[in-house]
């Protein structure tokens, strides 16, 4: 009995460091993850902000064609962790044209909301939260439209009084986004 707890140990600490491996460079990392499927000259999207609010920028990244319908593209994220990055433990999927950015002013962190357009007529709030591992996603609102209105207009009503800015997002084949995350300047 004593042979199998230790092989089950064993089993989840090889896991666990695969799990959390620490990773100078993101982009590398998450192409490594394909084996192979990703060119050097697909065209990888990437957007980066400091959403744990440490100071230092998480790293969000997908590949164009990988999408979830109307909620937008899958992305993988690594967290800034020292100098390093270690992948979340989930994907999360967003619309990376409908980001609203938004400053708590009392603890000055990032918020993350996303705007869906579920259907005519229907949006859907969501915020992306760091964790010490992983971004998670948690539904603000569904909201239902009373009229023809534009959902845009919507969304600047209910986001009035938010600090808001878009998260700019990087396109750029694999290679090129390899040789800007190498050529980033070291963060503390």
């Amino acid at each position: 009995m004593n042979t199998i707890r230790y092989i089950l140990f064993v089993v989840c600490l090889l896991y666990m460091g695969v799990a959390y491996a620490e990773t100078e460079n993101p982009v590398e990392a998450f192409v490594a993850q394909f084996k192979g499927d990703v060119g050097d000259d697909e065209t990888l999207m990437m957007f980066r902000l400091d959403l744990n609010g440490d100071g230092k920028e998480e790293v969000f990244l997908s590949r164009e064609k990988d999408t979830n319908g109307r909620l937008g593209n899958i992305w993988d994220v690594y967290i800034s962790c020292s100098n390093k990055f270690l992948p979340c433990d989930h994907i999360v999927t967003l619309d990376h044209g409908s980001l609203i950015l938004k400053q708590a002013k009392s603890t000055g962190q990032n918020r993350l909301f996303s705007v869906t357009v579920l259907q005519k007529g229907q949006l859907l709030l969501m915020e992306f939260l760091a964790l010490k591992t992983a971004i998670v996603s948690k539904k603000i609102a569904k909201i239902e439209l009373l009229s023809e209105e534009d959902g845009s207009d919507a969304v600047s009503v209910l986001l009035k009084n938010a600090n808001q800015s878009m998260v700019p997002l990087t396109k750029g084949k694999a290679q090129d986004l390899k040789k800007r995350m190498s050529a980033q300047p070291e963060r503390k």
